[in-house]
């Protein structure tokens, strides 16, 4: 019996003990209490998010003459941003919200006049850690050109090459006349797209063919039936390279073209864009396009592939201010000889 009243009061104390380590850890708590691991800071700092709001910016062509700082903590950041009129404060707002979206942050704007005027305020929990404010600017404007895209060997043999006329950039399929040719011309009409006709010493087909040696009705005739054919052609365009360019029919075939006031480009008036792979094609469209100037145009030809490869970069040279329009659009006139 004395055995067991010592292991119960043995158990008792123990279970007492416990019981007062515990209430002195809560009280310890309460009169010394630490401050919670801030689940933002080991994931964002005031730097962090700065570069990323100024990447964001930069993105859309925005110089730095346009940031402007009116404030600056270790805490807080604050801008004023000037936005030219080409480009939307809505469709900027849109690319921070994107940006910042995994950054366990709220972007919370607020327009504040009629004029668009916005104040847009980047938080971590409640906690304000960027702040800016943007309006528009009719002054300045986007160092930025206009580009076009002329599509050469192109071919409708699948599917694949019917999802290309389903791309938003204008572009314009290049081709010579023939059966086959006419029969995919019809298909990009349908599509309500547009092509252009390429005369050269290739073209086979007795129905299309243009030869020096060919009396001038029949030159003018088989001229009338590539035009009736390929009615819905936005323009022409001649290989200069060619034998036909440099022989005595060409003057004909040009001035039958401009009585019917049909544009006439000469091909090696047009930057060509070789493709070789997709590394070196994007190269090459940078570079031109970083070297074009501001406000001017160009008028590009690449084949079809090329082409795929380049909506990326073409995308990301709209996003900063280039447009990209039909190649109509660029010619001025038709070409002299």
């Amino acid at each position: 019996m004395k055995f067991n009243f010592e292991k119960k009061t043995a158990a008792l104390a123990l279970f007492g003990a416990a019981l007062l380590l515990l209430i002195a850890n809560l009280l310890v708590g309460i009169f010394n209490k630490t401050p919670e691991p801030n689940i933002y800071q080991s994931k964002i700092n005031i730097s962090g998010i700065d570069s990323l709001f100024l990447y964001s910016l930069h993105s859309f062509g925005i110089n730095n003459d346009w940031i402007k700082e009116t404030g600056n903590s270790k805490n807080i950041k604050s801008y004023l941003v000037d936005i030219p009129v080409d480009l939307s404060i809505p469709v900027v707002l849109a690319e921070l919200n994107l940006n910042f979206s995994n950054k366990r942050l709220k972007i919370f704007s607020e327009e504040k006049n009629a004029s668009g005027k916005t104040e847009t305020k980047i938080y971590a929990g409640n906690k304000i850690l960027l702040k800016s404010e943007f309006k528009y600017d009719d002054t300045i404007h986007r160092i930025a050109g206009t580009i076009s895209f002329i599509l050469s060997d192109y071919k409708l043999n699948d599917s694949e090459d019917s999802l290309l006329l389903h791309i938003p950039e204008p572009f314009s399929p290049l081709m010579p006349p023939s059966m086959k040719n006419f029969d995919i011309a019809r298909f990009i009409t349908e599509k309500k797209k547009t092509f252009s006709i390429l005369l050269n010493d290739k073209i086979t087909e007795i129905k299309y063919k243009l030869r020096d040696d060919y009396s001038q009705d029949r030159i003018k005739s088989t001229l009338f039936t590539i035009i009736k054919d390929f009615s819905g052609a936005s323009f022409f365009v001649i290989d200069n390279n060619s034998d036909l360019f440099h022989s005595d029919i060409f003057k004909l075939i040009k001035g039958e073209l401009d009585k019917r006031n049909i544009k006439l480009l000469e091909l090696g008036n047009l930057v060509n864009l070789e493709y070789e792979n997709e590394l070196q094609i994007k190269n090459d469209f940078d570079y031109l396009i970083k070297n074009m100037g501001d406000g001017r145009s160009q008028i590009i030809v690449v084949n079809y592939e090329g082409f795929e490869k380049l909506i990326p970069e073409i995308n990301r040279f709209k996003k900063i201010g280039y447009k990209v329009v039909h190649p109509s659009l660029l010619i001025q006139k038709p070409v002299a000889k």
